[in-house]
């Protein structure tokens, strides 16, 4: 199985906490220091076999900061455009780079 994870966002849904430079999945929100992003892979990087990250350009940077072990399956959207369109980024690059439906 793949995962695609959609990290992109514009820091509001948090505010104050989040913003628009630090998005909510970069937030650590417990005791254990690791953002919402790190917590996500955490718990399915075990069941799957590959795990891809769509973001957005602005935040790409920090993306691959907080996730080096998956560094090679960061996709950057040009612009936001929503979440369909950001799934629809992850689908085509799993599929260029060979992963067949069902996996």
């Amino acid at each position: 199985m793949i995962a695609i994870i959609i990290a992109g966002g514009s820091g509001t849904r948090l505010w104050p906490l989040s913003t628009e430079g630090r998005p909510k999945q970069f937030l650590s929100i417990d005791a254990t220091g690791r953002s919402l992003l790190q917590k996500t892979y955490d718990r399915i990087k075990d069941v799957v076999t590959q795990v891809y990250i769509v973001t957005s350009a602005p935040i790409a940077d920090e993306t691959r900061r907080q996730m080096p072990e998956i560094v090679d399956n960061i996709v950057v959207e040009p612009s936001r455009r929503g979440v369909a369109n950001a799934l629809y980024l992850g689908i085509r690059r799993l599929l260029r780079d060979g992963a067949k439906p069902g996996e």
